[in-house]
């Protein structure tokens, strides 16, 4: 309770200058969320300014929604950077079908998009951005996106990686690539609505593999396999949409086994593994039949619209590349600058950190 903002710096009326100096400390991490703040008259005391400038400033920080009171206790700094509905330009619905990520104030979210911004002007210019540019990614953001993803995928290289405007286009385009209509590919039991939206536009049937508690069955994978004889299967080990349940290494080693034994391919999505570095994904285990889909949706933000595609060689790249020009053309070439700005720099590895102690903080 003993800060007190320096403002003397700053312009615009003194109640203003007061949630200026609150966001910037917030944003500095010279105050934190939860923080209890002092009270008015104790503020205006520090401050040797009258009462009402500082309710006036702690009503401004509470319509920003950075500062939130508790009958009773106080002021505090609030628990989330997220502002009210009344502050956002369209009303918010909230769906329960969606799964999105917090962002807590640590992730400073606001911040660094308009600092990776700045960064992208000064060193190129956004308009270099605004054209045309090599479906998948160029080779230096490919390059970057590989050797940050090389610390959980070790044969994960720019030549076998495609950069997708998000995961849901990579799944799109995998099973276009591989199946054709009428033809099977096997999920879990219960799977994530995104790949059965795809496998209803393409045609391509949906089998689900009986699961428990640790996630799909391996012995159920097994006697599928033999019935079916699948063009893929499509797995979430890390974290599974929408049961949350991970894989044991037991399993992982048992599944990879069996989709090597069925000559068929693995299409692993990692959209959670960022949070959970300890699991390995099976595509450690049989890189040569796995497409490894990872994204920022579920760790950063899903209006970023980036994700990576691995490959199980080069001539799958390419073929993907292809696909990808053909369907959506690029990812959005702004929004892979400002990700391999954040990867470049850790930032990236900054936000999803704050967003996995989020995350944590929650559970």
């Amino acid at each position: 309770m003993d800060w007190t903002p320096t403002i003397s710096e700053l312009s615009g009326p003194r109640y203003q200058r007061i949630v200026e100096a609150m966001e910037a400390d917030i944003a500095a991490g010279r105050l934190v969320r939860g923080q209890q703040l002092p009270t008015q008259r104790a503020l205006a005391k520090a401050l040797g300014i009258d009462l009402t400038t500082v309710t006036r400033a702690y009503t401004e920080a509470r319509r920003r929604g950075i500062m939130e009171a508790r009958v009773g206790q106080g002021s505090f700094v609030s628990e989330t950077s997220a502002r009210r509905a009344v502050d956002l330009p369209h009303p918010v619905a909230i769906d329960l079908s969606m799964n999105v990520p917090p962002h807590p104030l640590e992730a400073q979210l606001d911040e660094r998009i308009i600092a990776g911004m700045e960064a992208i002007r000064a060193q190129s210019g956004l308009t270099a951005h605004l054209n045309y540019q090599p479906p998948g990614g160029s080779a230096h953001e490919r390059e970057v996106a590989a050797r940050w993803i090389r610390a959980r995928v070790p044969h994960a290289h720019a030549d076998r990686l495609v950069i997708f405007p998000g995961t849901q286009t990579i799944l799109f385009n995998l099973l276009a690539h591989l199946a054709r209509p009428g033809d099977v590919v096997l999920t879990e039991a219960l799977t994530f609505p995104g790949i059965k939206a795809a496998a209803a536009r393409l045609g391509v049937r949906l089998v689900g593999v009986a699961m428990d508690d640790g996630g799909i069955l391996p012995d159920a994978l097994a006697k599928a396999c033999r019935a079916h004889r699948p063009k893929a299967v499509y797995l979430i080990p890390t974290l599974h949409n929408p049961t949350t349940a991970t894989l044991s290494a037991e399993r992982r080693n048992a599944i990879a086994k069996i989709i090597s034994d069925a000559d068929t391919i693995l299409i692993e999505d990692d959209a959670y593994g960022l949070l959970d570095r300890s699991a390995s994904p099976i595509a450690n285990l049989i890189p040569e039949r796995t497409y490894l889909a990872t994204t920022l949706s579920k760790c950063i933000a899903p209006a970023l619209r980036v994700a990576y595609l691995v490959t199980p060689d080069n001539a799958a790249q390419r073929d993907m590349r292809a696909g990808l020009q053909a369907t959506v053309q690029m990812p959005a070439p702004l929004m892979v600058a400002l990700v391999t700005h954040w990867i470049e720099n850790g930032i990236a590895d900054r936000i999803i950190t704050a967003i996995r102690n989020e995350a944590v903080g929650r559970q």
